[in-house]
């Protein structure tokens, strides 16, 4: 508990720079392009209609679910997990990408990874308005359900902190740990209901594919868009989510402060 206080304190004496360092690094690498912001846009979306065209028209020939189309239902879950990898992934070399820093200057590491997250839902904001439009487009009238969108953000972003605590930190000293996480990140992708249903899983299945925290952010999105629900109606498993947040806070605290100190010796 001690490492955590620490490194909220250090998030609060650092707040103005961790929102500079985000906002650096997302307008950096648009300054040299033609596109701009729009390669921001592009990008998802293009992977978004590879992901349609493959599972929505080739595997399920177009059918719908749960009476919403695929590209759709589809949509509120990809959008979310593209902040969550691309967060986890940043998140992970955050530090040891910025190893010049640490070798020349004092700075307070653990909001590395707090800012990379940052850049990448910097990055994932267009995204999700013009989400917002492709439902509204299609029928889908925004409701009242749509003011848990930060709340689902905000819960994504806390629980992203302790993983990336941990992961940038075992990176120091393992570089394997990249490879590892990527590995995992690929995994969990199909292993999580994004381009498949739930609905023909037993029961014992299901509870076991709901261990994976990050189906509370996907279910989430999708009870905000789609199927019109408040995130306390399924009110064990918000609080085990919240579980495993605190808990990835308090072993990313406890494994970054064992290490933070030896950063510069791991470079």
């Amino acid at each position: 508990m001690k490492d955590l206080l620490f490194i909220l304190k250090e998030h609060k004496t650092n707040f103005y720079k961790i929102y500079k360092l985000a906002l650096y690094d997302f307008i950096t690498p648009l300054r040299d392009t033609y596109l701009g912001v729009l390669w921001i846009i592009l990008n998802p979306l293009s992977q978004i209609g590879v992901y349609w065209f493959v599972f929505g028209l080739g595997i399920r020939n177009g059918r719908a679910v749960d009476g919403h189309p695929f590209l759709l239902w589809m949509l509120a879950g990809l959008v979310p997990w593209f902040y969550i990898s691309n967060s986890i992934s940043s998140g992970t070399l955050s530090i040891y990408s910025k190893s010049s820093i640490l070798t020349k200057m004092k700075f307070p590491t653990s909001i590395i990874p707090t800012y990379t997250i940052m850049t990448q839902l910097l990055n994932n904001i267009p995204v999700i308005f013009i989400m917002v439009i492709i439902y509204v487009v299609n029928g889908y009238k925004a409701t009242i359900y749509y003011i848990q969108i930060p709340y689902y953000i905000i819960s994504a972003t806390l629980l992203l902190m302790g993983i990336s605590l941990v992961t940038s930190a075992l990176v120091m000293a393992v570089r394997d740990i990249n490879r590892i996480v990527g590995t995992i990140l690929r995994f969990m992708f199909y292993l999580t209901p994004i381009l498949w249903n739930t609905i023909n899983l037993p029961p014992i299945a299901l509870k076991i594919i709901r261990v994976n925290p990050f189906i509370y952010i996907i279910e989430g999105f999708r009870n905000t868009f789609l199927y019109n629900k408040w995130f306390f109606e399924d009110i064990s498993f918000t609080i085990y989510y919240w579980l495993v947040t605190i808990i990835m806070l308090l072993i990313g605290s406890l494994v970054h402060m064992k290490l933070r100190n030896r950063f510069s010796d791991l470079i």
